[in-house]
């Protein structure tokens, strides 16, 4: 067997086991490592998301110096309230995904898939809500 046929079959025997540890399910306590790990990050986000959504509101309602806010201001409240919303459902789509690391085959396939569901339609209700608070907005507000 010449040199270069044996590196073949190790680079391909080396490659087969790589594969197959990508397709083992990972350890609990990893998992639970990993998990908190994400959650930590996707709350700091959200919190940061959230104070910037209030701060925001806090500045239009300082600048309206006593007046209602107008439909513009009420309409940049929703959209803040929306970045807030995706912010939220991409942090449980993380989270969802990692616990679905506990599984291999068609097992952890069938969970990415529900994970992946679940995530669309929380991304649907937020826009959902943003085009109803928006509704409500454009519909209470005086004829111009």
């Amino acid at each position: 067997m010449s040199r270069s046929s044996t590196i073949r079959i190790a680079a391909s025997l080396a490659a087969a086991l790589a594969i197959a540890a990508c397709g083992k399910p990972e350890e609990p306590k990893q998992n639970e490592a990993d998990i908190a790990k994400i959650i930590a990050a996707g709350q700091a986000k959200v919190n940061e998301r959230a104070s910037e959504a209030v701060q925001e509101h806090l500045d239009r309602v300082v600048d309206a110096d006593g007046k209602p806010l107008t439909p513009g201001d009420m309409k940049q409240d929703v959209d803040s309230l929306y970045k807030v919303d995706t912010e939220l459902a991409e942090a449980n789509y993380k989270v969802a995904k990692e616990k679905c690391d506990t599984s291999a085959g068609a097992a952890k396939d069938d969970c990415l898939k529900l994970a992946k569901a679940d995530y669309e339609v929380a991304m649907a209700d937020a826009q959902a809500k943003q085009a109803g608070a928006k509704a409500e907005i454009e519909s209470a507000a005086p004829p111009k």
